[in-house]
């Protein structure tokens, strides 16, 4: 039953995030061909577009987890304890959220320019156009900035807050970041109170649904968003640099 919520859950942010992440592509490639001349823009702009694809890594075992907390060094030993890698997923997709809404305003201005980029076609085109047309063209573009803020904006919160709901319920810490040890923080039960009643529900719910099994949960909807998320602005990028 649970996986039947999931697939369903899955299909619906596949279908969310598709207008979106075809939207983030338009702007992405635009941006960087009006940023052309300007090399910290282009670079921030490369580093914000391809940075959900390193949150996705850190959930593939061999590469991340493997290599950071089961592989030993000589000279160290393993490079973090598995609670510190788990606190260390979240960090990265804090700093990925926080530079794709650093570039903002770069992106909706690569939008706002489609404006003079019609203006441009039409003057190549033949025949008149009265003035009212001309404005509503034009009013037409700065109209559905509300709708391209949305489109740019809703995959950003609504990553943050899946991240903030998994470091809440898998019970993670930010002082886990900075230890030295590597033993695992084992889950305690709870205790059940026969003559409780409804708290014994409660009691039972929370012993079904503890801190393990909401890790695994929350980190798989955290890197499905963040999947679909790229993924679509991969599509959409590919689909404008060499189709259009």
């Amino acid at each position: 039953m649970v996986k039947f919520f999931l697939s369903i859950w899955c299909a619906l942010i596949g279908a969310f995030f598709t207008f979106p992440g075809l939207r983030v592509s338009k702007m992405h490639f635009d941006a960087i061909k009006y940023s052309a001349n300007d090399r910290i823009a282009l670079v921030l702009l490369n580093l914000s577009f391809i940075s959900p694809l390193f949150v996705i890594l850190l959930w593939v075992k061999p590469i991340a987890r493997n290599y950071l907390t089961v592989k030993t060094w000589s000279s160290r030993g393993a490079i973090m304890s598995s609670d510190s890698f788990e606190t260390t997923r979240i960090i990265v997709i804090l700093v990925v959220i926080g530079l794709r809404a650093f570039l903002t305003r770069r992106y909706l201005q690569s939008y706002l320019n489609i404006a003079p980029q019609k203006l441009t076609l039409m003057k190549k085109e033949k025949g008149r156009i009265t003035n009212v047309d001309l404005q509503k063209l034009i009013a037409r573009v700065f109209h559905y900035l509300c709708v391209v803020t949305l489109q740019y904006i809703s995959p950003l919160f609504i990553c943050l807050f899946m991240t903030l709901i998994m470091k809440t319920l898998g019970n993670y810490s930010w002082i886990t970041l900075w230890s030295t040890g590597y033993a695992e923080t084992p889950a305690v039960p709870t205790i059940i109170d026969e003559e409780s009643g409804p708290n014994m529900t409660l009691a039972l719910l929370r012993n079904v649904f503890n801190p393990i099994v909401l890790r695994g949960l929350t980190g798989f909807m955290v890197w499905w968003l963040c999947s679909v998320w790229f993924t679509t602005s991969a599509i959409g990028f590919v689909y404008h640099s060499y189709f259009l």
